[in-house]
């Protein structure tokens, strides 16, 4: 959809939005962001699929989806049991920038109390929020 010279408005900084928002911005000639609560979005890093990958997926289906099927969340990810606040403090970033890398919610297993302990779960949130250019990101309308 071609937006360019509009003034467009986004409700909402859910999947959909977080994705939509920079090219309407890369063309509007304004944008306003309606946003109820603020929230991280962590970059999927989604790439295509190699045939290597996908070769190597189906020769091992059944073992991936009894795993998922077993696993908490339905997905295969390496869970790390161990608080975010025990850890030393460049163990705790090197594991994030990990997983950060990788891309996805796979962020969420670095650690076993992010979403129980507040104190763990501000580690994450300061790593986040490190991730965040100061000023914003801005080009063309934004």
């Amino acid at each position: 959809m071609d937006v360019s010279g509009q003034r467009v408005g986004v409700i909402g900084t859910g999947s959909s939005g977080v994705q939509a928002i920079p090219l309407l911005a890369d063309q509007a000639a304004q944008l306003t962001v309606f946003q109820r609560t603020a929230n991280f979005q962590v970059p999927a890093r989604n790439a295509p699929l190699t045939a290597e990958y996908v070769s190597d997926i189906k020769a091992r289906y059944q073992a991936v989806r009894d795993r998922a099927r077993h696993a908490p969340g339905g997905t295969v990810r390496v869970l790390h049991p161990e608080s975010a606040v025990t850890v030393a403090a460049d163990l705790r970033r090197e594991r994030y920038e990990e997983l950060w890398a990788k891309g996805g919610a796979d962020i969420l297993g670095s650690f076993g109390d992010l979403l129980t302990n507040a104190q763990s779960n501000a580690t994450l949130a300061d790593f986040f929020r490190s991730k965040i250019p100061r000023g914003g990101h801005r080009s063309g309308g934004r």
